[in-house]
């Protein structure tokens, strides 16, 4: 009994027939399918490559009879996204970019998958053309990296750059126009978008502008004055146009912000305005100088009216026309030292003027450089005023020294008359010294003696004192720390050295207690005692 074959059986015997019929259609138009340059294969249903052509077969060698999956990409089941696979399941045609790995390096192709079917409608095997894009993959890739690098060189620059086609579209902005936008609160998609949609600010003529590049190929230099939301910028916009097969089809626009150019060079007219009030209405001489031809560049009103020439006249002279022939050796070294920046004050220098006449000068001098070359800038201060003044100064010198000799004389006669002076005064205090001594001081101790009460014996005692002291050195030093004492606190602080009590001196001085205390008080404050432990009397007796 005869077994039952399987499906796969079935289907091997069917794809057999299959691939036979197939061959034999492909056979009667072989020549053709070999003479196309794209590979063609087909492949049964079981994945089976039953042709090739012969161009298929020079890019991937001669597979015939083997699995595709296998043969093409060495693998061991279909591959997945498997173009072939998608045309059996749908019927439709489908396409693939494929990596292959031939016997001598990787190749990239276009896969096209489309179904064949028979009389019926029925897919009995896939058509698949294999087109060789490894040349345009590898355009692409270096299309890639040259865009990626041109993208990289735009973004780098430090100018705003955007690119526009024909309709104005915009097809590229750089990173600092980018910037630009996020600063100024503009759109920041905008990528395909009407430029002067986006740049709704730019005045009408920028759109003519654009035309023209366009149409005549030629760039436009241009410099704009824009208010964007209340900032304003000044451009210097540049649109160069691109070509392709001969014929502009982009522009290309750098946008370079001279703003701080612009306020720099306003700043920079404004400085020379100054420079020139300056320069014309100084007090003092200016002269610019060429240090190799030693010739005037230009001269100040003060240094014309000083010298007598016109400024066209100064423009015409050099060193050696405004100083004395004999001057000229000196006047010539000062200026080579300050060239050299040896100095920079040359001292009393004789100027000449055109009348012949001369007047002295400090020239102070440093390098100025005016539209790149350098020249010498002096300073001329007329010094003839002060030169009087030193000749005035110089005899009052004179007539001084002479007085201080005479002073210094009378000094002297003074000093004489001061020790002689000195000598009197000794003199008459050891006068006083012996009289108070011998005619005073005897009296005393007999009053002392007599019968007195005893208010009266201790008023001999404090005048006996007080004369003691006043014959005293001690009286010298107390004198001046009494100096701002009260009569009544001197006689206080003198009774206290006496070593009586308040109420004793409150008797004395005919005073109650409290005056005294207060007196005492006061005392303390004018030595700087208070708030201090120090007793009063100990520091009176220490005076001594």
């Amino acid at each position: 009994m005869k077994k039952l074959k399987t499906n796969r059986e079935k289907n091997k015997d069917t794809s057999q027939t299959t691939a036979a019929r197939i061959i034999e259609e492909i056979a009667k138009s072989e020549r053709i399918i070999n003479a196309i340059a794209d590979g063609i294969t087909i492949i049964d249903s079981t994945f089976k490559v039953i042709f090739e052509n012969q161009a298929h077969k020079d890019m991937m060698g001669d597979h015939v009879g083997e699995y595709c999956y296998k043969a093409y990409q060495r693998k061991e089941g279909i591959c997945g996204g498997c173009p072939v696979a998608l045309t059996f399941k749908d019927g439709k045609v489908h396409t693939v970019q494929r990596a292959v790995q031939t016997d001598k390096e990787t190749r990239y192709f276009d896969i096209i998958s489309s179904p064949l079917k028979d009389s019926t409608g029925k897919i009995i095997a896939t058509i698949e053309v294999l087109r060789d894009s490894t040349e345009r993959h590898q355009m692409e890739a270096m299309l890639r990296f040259n865009e990626e690098r041109y993208r990289s060189t735009v973004d780098f620059l430090d100018d705003a750059i955007h690119v526009v086609d024909a309709n104005f579209r915009i097809l590229l902005i750089n990173k600092k126009l980018l910037e630009w936008h996020k600063r100024f609160g503009l759109e920041i998609d905008v990528i395909g978008k009407n430029v002067f949609e986006v740049y709704h600010f730019l005045p009408n003529k920028v759109q003519a502008e654009y035309e023209s590049v366009f149409q005549t190929g030629t760039p436009i230099k241009t410099e704009e004055s824009l208010l964007i939301d209340e900032d304003k910028i000044i451009t210097e916009t540049k649109k160069i146009p691109i070509f392709e097969d001969g014929k502009v089809t982009k522009v290309i626009t750098i946008i370079h912000d001279i703003t701080e150019r612009k306020h720099f060079e306003e700043a920079l007219r404004e400085s020379e305005k100054r420079f020139k009030d300056i320069f014309d209405n100084a007090s003092d001489g200016i002269l610019l100088a060429d240090p190799e031809t030693k010739r005037f560049y230009l001269g100040n009103k003060t240094i014309c009216q000083k010298l007598g020439y016109s400024e066209e006249e100064i423009k015409n002279l050099g060193i050696q026309d405004i100083h004395r022939e004999e001057d000229l050796p000196y006047v010539m070294e000062q200026f080579k030292k300050q060239t050299r920046r040896e100095i920079e004050l040359a001292m009393d220098i004789p100027m000449q003027r055109k009348d012949r006449s001369v007047f002295y000068a400090d020239v102070n001098s440093f390098p100025l450089i005016i539209d790149g070359k350098q020249y010498i800038i002096g300073i001329f201060r007329d010094i003839t005023e002060r030169k009087k003044a030193e000749e005035s100064l110089k005899e009052k010198d004179r007539e001084l020294e002479i007085k201080a000799k005479n002073l210094e004389e009378a000094n002297i006669a003074l000093k004489v008359l001061l020790r002689r002076t000195d000598e009197d005064r000794a003199e008459l205090e050891e006068k006083v010294l012996l009289n108070v001594r011998d005619l005073v001081i005897p009296y005393l101790e007999k009053l002392k003696i007599s019968s007195m009460d005893e208010i009266q014996r201790t008023f001999v005692n404090i005048l006996e004192s007080n004369l003691i002291q006043i014959i005293s050195p001690f009286s010298h030093r107390m004198s001046s720390k009494f100096l701002n004492f009260t009569p009544t606190e001197i006689q206080v602080a003198d009774l206290l050295r006496k070593n009586k009590t308040s109420k004793e001196i409150g008797e004395l001085l005919n005073a109650s207690p409290r005056s005294i205390t207060f007196h005492r008080e006061n005392i303390r404050k004018k030595l700087g005692l208070k708030n201090k432990k120090a007793n009063l009397k100990s520091y009176l007796l220490s005076l001594k």
